[in-house]
């Protein structure tokens, strides 16, 4: 006997947010206007360029450089998704409903932390949700802080390196990704020239 659950998507069918949209427009300078320009340029390379390994809705791994420029946090994140989760009209009781009946699913594209604020909104298990994990404190392998040094540690010839958000190659790559963030948001007029130069930014420079 086949086994039957419920699926539903999140975004759409249970509530009216563009979650990753709303933390760039908040967040990021220009952020709004950003995260639309990348987007265009995700269906680009999906429709247009069918580049090998790359999948629709991948705007949001591109725009995580431009979230930690920002200084966006986990903490950060899910406030910001606990207090603007706005539902689709009655969606909470239907999906409730469901899930009395058969077991139920999200799956989404959302990140991880908007999904866990929704569920605990709407009283639904997060373990029965499948979702795109971003741990944006820890999103490049140069933000790990040493907290028993303050941020410093300490090498056998007693001199000192810093790492973490202060390391100068942190804050490097943050002078980069804004240059990155200023160059995009003058190349979004959807032309295959202003597509090159996003995709020289997202696959040569990244």
């Amino acid at each position: 006997m086949v086994k039957k659950v419920f699926i539903t998507d999140c975004e759409g069918p249970l509530t009216l947010n563009d979650n990753a949209y709303e933390l760039a427009d908040e967040f990021i300078e220009d952020g709004g206007k950003l995260f639309k320009i990348i987007s265009r340029f995700d269906d680009y390379l999906v429709d247009d360029v069918k580049l090998e390994n790359y999948h629709a809705g991948d705007t949001l791994k591109l725009i995580v450089p431009f979230y930690k420029l920002a200084g966006l946090t986990n903490e950060k994140m899910i406030k910001f998704s606990r207090e603007n989760i706005y539902l689709v009209d009655g969606s909470d009781d239907t999906l409730r409903f469901a899930n009395e009946l058969i077991d139920s699913f999200i799956v989404s594209t959302s990140y991880g932390q908007y999904i866990e604020a929704l569920c605990n909104y709407i009283d639904f298990p997060f373990q029965n949700t499948y979702h795109t994990q971003l741990d944006v404190d820890g999103a490049t392998n140069f933000n790990q802080f040493d907290k028993k040094s303050d941020n410093v540690s300490s090498s056998s010839n007693n001199s000192q390196t810093i790492v973490g958000d202060k390391s100068p190659k942190f804050i490097e790559e943050l002078k980069k990704v804004e240059e990155f963030r200023k160059i995009i948001l003058e190349h979004g007029e959807e032309n295959e020239d202003d597509f090159n130069v996003l995709y020289d930014i997202f696959f040569n420079e990244f």
